[in-house]
């Protein structure tokens, strides 16, 4: 599972979204990654009151399906589908080219 880490500019409240859908591969292009994704959530990364009362006020009105514990999902009408081209692939460090140029970094988070 891929999760993004998020703050919000002013609060400073932390947020975490996760895209969801489908990976594809193909043995030609080994370094070359499909994506196709069809939905996101996000979700607060804090559960204490003051945290979701802040979460529910920057939030909630927007997004009037917002479940008890703040997660919002969202589904593309239309599934939107991408490529990310492998540079570097290290147990604890990848780094890819998507498909309009835009340079991923990811470092594996060590458990605290």
């Amino acid at each position: 599972m891929l999760e993004n880490y998020f703050k919000f500019l002013e609060s400073g409240l932390p947020g975490v979204m996760t895209p969801e859908g489908v990976y594809d591969t193909n043995e030609e292009e080994p370094g070359r990654l499909g994506v196709t994704f069809s939905s996101f959530r996000i979700r607060p990364v804090r559960d204490d009151p003051q945290s979701m009362a802040l979460w529910r006020e920057l939030l909630a009105e927007q997004n009037p399906r917002m479940d008890e514990q703040g997660v919002i999902s969202i589904s593309f009408p239309k599934p939107l589908s991408a490529s990310l081209n492998y540079i570097l692939m290290e147990p604890d460090l990848q780094m890819s080219l998507g498909g309009s140029g835009d340079l991923l970094v990811v470092q594996r988070r060590q458990p605290t």
